[in-house]
């Protein structure tokens, strides 16, 4: 996908790669440290933070107090501004990666590996899910990305060498279906973010008991050819330092009874999994972004 480049966009770059640079110059702990001062200095400016509150107060609105509410979203904003400092630190990192990441329940990737058929690995905008796609390749599991476009080509290109560097393949949105199959066919693990919008594209389930559109393809493919769909998320512990990966369960479509082999019964079964870690961790989710934008609105 060629696109022209503007001075703007050569800034930004440049801009970018100043921040990777100088974020390897500090010690671990103080580049987090910045990245935690930085999450909550952009809770205190408001940035998306009515988003953030809307979303919550409907997924969790019944279990917090508006104080517990924003002080969860407050540890949200820190902790997705680490993961950048962690992206920006991973090669750095990659040498003692399991230091820093425990993989738990491995047992079920090895299953995912050995299918014979691929898989498809849904997450969603959950931990530093960057960090859990690098040590899944560090850790020997052949995986590739499927990754949308950033508006500047520049930092675009730059990403998705950053990721191959760290073991990963990349599948673009756009053509997306071709590479999962093409993936698929090489026995590889395909990496879906599964809890973003998908308009009318999408199928209606529930997220956390909420209408949200989610996106067909991912049970559509499973159905297809019966790479089984495993369900993971990483979360950071307590230390705020080293992080816990889970392969939570796996869902095999051909094994499914009949009735249940459709794409809004796999969807909601996904979903309904993915949605219980934001319940147990709800500090780790993203929740700036506009997951129900298609239904429920802002």
């Amino acid at each position: 996908m060629s696109r022209k480049v503007s001075i703007k966009h050569w800034i930004e770059y440049l801009g970018v790669r100043a921040v990777i640079l100088a974020l390897r110059f500090f010690p671990h702990r103080a580049a987090l440290a910045v990245g935690d001062a930085v999450g909550n200095f952009l809770w205190h400016l408001g940035i998306r933070r009515k988003i953030a509150r809307r979303n919550f107060d409907l997924c969790l609105g019944d279990r917090y107090s508006p104080a517990e509410r924003d002080s969860i979203l407050r540890r949200s904003y820190a902790n997705f501004v680490r993961s950048i400092v962690e992206l920006a630190r991973l090669p750095k990192m990659l040498k003692n990666l399991d230091r820093y990441v425990r993989i738990e329940g491995l047992e079920l990737f090895e299953k995912l590996r050995n299918s014979g058929k691929g898989a498809l690995l849904v997450t969603g905008h959950f931990g530093n899910w960057e960090l859990y796609g690098a040590a899944l390749a560090k850790a020997g599991f052949p995986i590739d990305a499927v990754v949308g476009y950033q508006t500047n080509p520049l930092v675009d290109r730059f990403m998705v060498e950053y990721r191959r560097r760290l073991g990963m393949g990349v599948i673009r949105t756009g053509t997306a279906s071709v590479g999962i199959y093409r993936s698929l066919r090489l026995g590889r693990m395909v990496a879906i973010l599964a809890d973003q919008d998908a308009r009318d594209a999408g199928v209606i389930v529930r997220f956390c008991g909420v209408p949200a559109s989610t996106f067909r393809g991912t049970a559509e493919i499973a159905l297809k050819t019966g790479a089984p769909i495993g369900i993971a998320y990483i979360s950071r512990n307590p230390d705020s330092i080293t992080h816990t990966a889970f392969a939570v369960d796996i869902i095999y479509p051909d094994k499914l009874p009949p009735e249940k082999r459709n794409v809004e019964y796999i969807t909601q079964l996904f979903t309904d999994i993915l949605a219980d870690g934001v319940r147990k961790y709800p500090t780790e989710y993203f929740w700036v972004h506009k997951r129900f934008k298609s239904t429920v609105g802002y």
